[in-house]
């Protein structure tokens, strides 16, 4: 099972993600100066981070572990699939998107994949990203 992930746990995920993508070393500082926060701040998340097996470090570098990548993978296409059923409401691709940031972190599992199927199974969210089955994450 997957754990779910906070908006706060996604923004450090993405943020080591991207400089990991990049071939940078990931370090306390970087993410830190990414995120906007203390370097305190942003190692008292990346501990946080690494008790729920979400991310690894070493002594120069931080690495997303395959669970953290699933949970991001997850809430993102949960967050795709709502912004894509509220854009089908009437809603312009903005309020969906802006709407479905407010409470894509706590839909259960079950009722995306309901809404997944539902819309037919999209491969695209209103501003054209993928968007993965559910069940693969």
């Amino acid at each position: 099972m997957l754990p779910s992930i906070s908006r706060r746990e996604l923004s450090y995920l993405l943020v080591i993600i991207n400089l990991n993508n990049n071939g940078d070393k990931v370090t306390i500082s970087k993410v830190a100066k990414n995120m906007g926060v203390s370097p305190p701040s942003a190692y008292e998340e990346i501990n946080h981070l690494e008790k729920k097996n979400l991310v690894e470090k070493d002594i120069d570098d931080i690495k997303v572990t395959e669970k953290g990548r699933r949970a991001v993978t997850l809430l993102l296409s949960s967050h795709r699939i709502i912004e894509t059923w509220l854009k089908n409401l009437g809603f312009t691709d903005e309020e969906a998107c802006d709407l479905a940031s407010q409470f894509d972190e706590y839909v259960p599992i079950q009722v995306i994949d309901k809404l997944f199927e539902n819309l037919g199974k999209p491969s695209k969210c209103p501003h054209g990203l993928p968007i993965e089955s559910p069940n693969q994450s």
